[in-house]
């Protein structure tokens, strides 16, 4: 889904700033000062770019709205491209900067606020991209409550090798650190690749993240290559680019000594362009040495690659095999995808039944939108009988676990009970 990011030039440190937070999500945007290159026939390319995108995120100022310019010519081709959208689709986004007006041939549509709180407006805009995106999955979007995962990953923050070796909360007592810092300042470098990863799982501030890549640095740097990964994931958590390329450089260390996640999280930094430039092919590359060395997130993120055409062509039966086998190894998305694959027909033919049974595979494994899409399917009696008690269940379990759209569902849910029994 490919979004185009329209701006007056009064407001391009604000579109930088949109444009640079909508990417770190790994959204495909389009916005002029990254995609336009030297001696380009700008008009030209940026009319066709316009044309191709599923959506137009057009920014509104008290400035912009009163200036002349090509920011006018480019909401009007949005407008005309508009008639030829199906009804029902969304097309053109408005968002306002501040509080000026909105052109009368934009007040059709629902804006969404980027102040007074631009984190709240950018939360708001996120959910109608996701929105937008899960109804063009589907020709039938009105019958259909659903996130397609094929584009999440869930590797750079866990590690499957460390749940044996992880302190949990309830062991990690003072003492035992204590006993960790001890063994530690006398030079042994287990001990302080333990102490580095009990302080980055229970770091709450900025301070203790330090802290605790100080003491993982030390254990690599001591010849304890098995800290490695946790140490680049730490500064992949920084979320800077130069964390990002510090976590780049190591991954590609641990990935030399064979590390299956380190390979996974280098094409996790490919795809998403995070400290790299943005390339598929090379993030293909990485998954695949993850997925062969029996990776399950590798697996995953190699199937995902498959089922989008992304660094390879479309290719469902790849995409399904490889989930399939991250799904054997209790893979929570690949059994949410392998579930969508079926209730679409993606590759295979549809069948309700079996993706019914890989959604409740995933919510069983942990996934929440797995919960969500059998509330969905219970509410709409989708490859089920109705059934409004499964469906309240289903929507409670993902809504308790944090999923905001099932919290919503259980909101509309409870909305129209009431309405049905103030209406008799």
């Amino acid at each position: 889904m490919q979004l185009f990011l329209s701006y007056s030039r009064a407001d391009e440190g604000n579109a930088r700033r949109l444009y640079g937070d909508l990417t770190q999500l790994g959204l495909d945007v389009w916005f002029d000062r990254s995609s336009l290159s030297a001696g380009d026939e700008w008009k030209t390319i940026i009319e066709g770019a316009i044309r191709r995108s599923d959506l137009v995120i057009v920014l509104l100022s008290s400035q912009s709205i009163s200036r002349r310019g090509y920011f006018n010519s480019e909401m009007r081709l949005a407008l005309r491209v508009l008639e030829t959208i199906p009804f029902g689709q969304r097309y053109v986004l408005p968002c306002r900067l501040d509080d000026c007006e909105i052109p009368d041939p934009l007040l059709a549509f629902h804006t969404v606020d980027l102040f007074p709180k631009y984190r709240s407006g950018f939360k708001r805009l996120v959910a109608a991209v996701g929105s937008e995106y899960d109804a063009r999955e589907d020709s039938t979007a009105s019958k259909s409550v659903k996130i397609r995962k094929v584009a999440k990953q869930n590797s750079l923050p866990t590690r499957d090798q460390l749940t044996s070796q992880t302190v949990s909360m309830p062991t990690a007592t003072r003492a035992l650190k204590q006993d960790l810092q001890t063994r530690a300042r006398s030079g042994d470098v287990e001990a302080m690749f333990r102490l580095g990863q009990v302080l980055a799982r229970h770091a709450g501030t900025a301070k203790e993240r330090r802290l605790a890549r100080d003491w993982l640095r030390r254990s690599v740097d001591g010849g304890y290559r098995d800290a490695l990964w946790l140490l680049g994931s730490e500064y992949a958590r920084c979320e800077t680019v130069a964390g990002y390329r510090l976590a780049r450089r190591i991954f590609e260390q641990a990935a030399a000594d064979g590390d299956s996640d380190a390979m996974n999280d280098l094409g996790v930094l490919y795809e998403h362009a995070r400290g790299v430039r943005r390339n598929y092919e090379i993030a293909h590359e990485w998954y695949t040495r993850s997925a062969v060395n029996g990776n399950r997130h590798g697996m995953f993120n190699l199937g995902s690659l498959f089922d989008r055409g992304l660094g390879t062509a479309q290719d469902y039966k790849s995409a399904r095999q490889w989930y399939l086998k991250a799904a054997r190894l209790r893979q929570a998305s690949a059994m949410f995808n392998l579930g969508y694959m079926y209730s679409h027909g993606n590759g295979v033919r549809r069948d309700g039944n079996r993706a019914r049974e890989w959604y409740e595979a995933a919510a069983d494994a942990g996934d929440t939108d797995a919960m969500n899409n059998l509330g969905s399917m219970y509410e709409h009696g989708l490859d089920v009988r109705t059934n409004y008690r499964a469906a309240r269940s289903w929507y409670e379990k993902a809504s308790e676990l944090g999923n905001a759209r099932a919290t919503d569902n259980l909101s509309r849910l409870e909305r129209n009970r009431r309405h049905s029994v103030s209406s008799t």
